[in-house]
């Protein structure tokens, strides 16, 4: 086959690929998001009512606390262990079978839903994990 043939068709099928990953960044945090969190806490990280607490006001994500990793993977356990509060929320679940990788996309992904300018590093991620596991 003419090399120009498959530089042609070689270009027609990585073009729209790189074009994709451009233009929808953060895609598997956001399918993570809509898989563990999008039911309670809604698809615009608003919450719903008094029931489930809206992301798009909290300080762990506004402040940037590492901890965000933490509360993600240990849910409401977490957050009593670490709170005074006695909220009259329904309890936020585990998520044990998420890995420090999607944890990270995640966390990515609300800052870029919420136009946070800040990304979050893996190694920041895998440190707190650790932390809150020891804990």
């Amino acid at each position: 086959m003419d090399k120009k043939i498959v530089l042609r068709y070689l270009i027609l099928i990585v073009l729209p690929i790189l074009y994709y990953c451009s233009a929808h960044p953060y895609q598997q945090g956001k399918r993570l998001f809509e898989i563990h969190c999008q039911r309670c806490h809604g698809p615009s990280l608003e919450g719903f009512e008094e029931l489930y607490p809206p992301i798009n006001e909290s300080p762990y994500i506004l402040q940037h606390q590492p901890s965000l990793a933490c509360i993600i993977q240990h849910g409401s356990n977490f957050l009593q262990s670490h709170s005074n509060s006695e909220d009259n929320v329904i309890p936020m679940p585990e998520n044990h079978g998420l890995n420090a990788v999607e944890i990270l996309n995640i966390v990515n992904y609300i800052y870029y839903s919420l136009d946070i300018d800040y990304t979050e590093k893996i190694t920041t991620i895998e440190s707190a994990l650790e932390e809150c596991k020891n804990h």
